[in-house]
């Protein structure tokens, strides 16, 4: 419960896929101008937490129960940018464990672009399982790609700037921060989890930046 609460408290809005349609995203303006440049990176967790223990055979663990899921629903976010009516979407794929790779830069992702699309979907099937959940350096990744882009952003402008966390839990591993939101009665790797809340609230300061959150089975996922 006190986990839960803690992912709950991380992001802006935590908009969980089997409630909200993942094109809500794509809706996320005041206005409906076609010419709205919208960024997404997806940010996915590779970490060995995504392999399921059997706890009664030792040694065991199956590989291919969490993270087919997770990119399932990646590919499916894909899939719905790619078939939108506006063409101005981009996204990138950041995946960590201990560290994180920027898998693919930013893509316009639309109906006439099938070279993007391809590359984008092969780029996600070919993540593989990492070690243990380094959440503070993905995230780096992903607000660096964001950057880029948004010193362009103009303050009149409807652009957004999106990033998608896809995990099964809590950070365990990377940079601390011992003061902030937790502390130890809430969870064992606090420290880890008050610095990339920290960065993301900083994050969220930022005019149309966004972070969202994809639920995979029965755990909530940070964001």
């Amino acid at each position: 419960m006190i986990k839960r609460i803690i992912c709950l408290i991380l992001s802006l809005s935590i908009l969980l896929f089997y409630i909200i349609p993942v094109f809500a995203i794509l809706a996320k303006s005041s206005s409906w101008k076609d010419d709205i440049n919208r960024y997404t990176v997806l940010l996915i967790d590779r970490s060995d937490s995504l392999i399921e223990k059997k706890d009664n055979i030792p040694n065991y663990y199956q590989r291919s129960s969490i993270l087919p899921s997770i990119k399932s629903a990646a590919i499916k976010f894909v899939n719905i940018t790619a078939n939108s009516p506006r063409d101005f979407n981009y996204i990138a794929l950041v995946t960590f464990g201990v560290n994180a790779i920027v898998a693919s830069e930013f893509k316009m992702i639309n109906r006439q672009n099938s070279s993007n699309y391809n590359e984008l979907i092969k780029s996600i099937n070919s993540i593989e399982h990492a070690y243990s959940s380094n959440f503070n350096v993905g995230f780096e990744k992903a607000k660096d790609l964001i950057e880029k882009e948004y010193k362009h952003f103009l303050p009149d402008s409807d652009d957004q700037f999106n990033i998608i966390l896809f995990s099964d839990g809590l950070p365990n591993y990377g940079e601390t921060l011992n003061d902030y939101k937790y502390c130890d009665y809430d969870y064992k790797y606090y420290k880890e989890a008050n610095q990339i809340v920290f960065k993301a609230d900083n994050f969220k300061k930022k005019k149309n930046c966004f972070i969202y959150s994809y639920r995979v089975n029965d755990r909530l996922l940070l964001s």
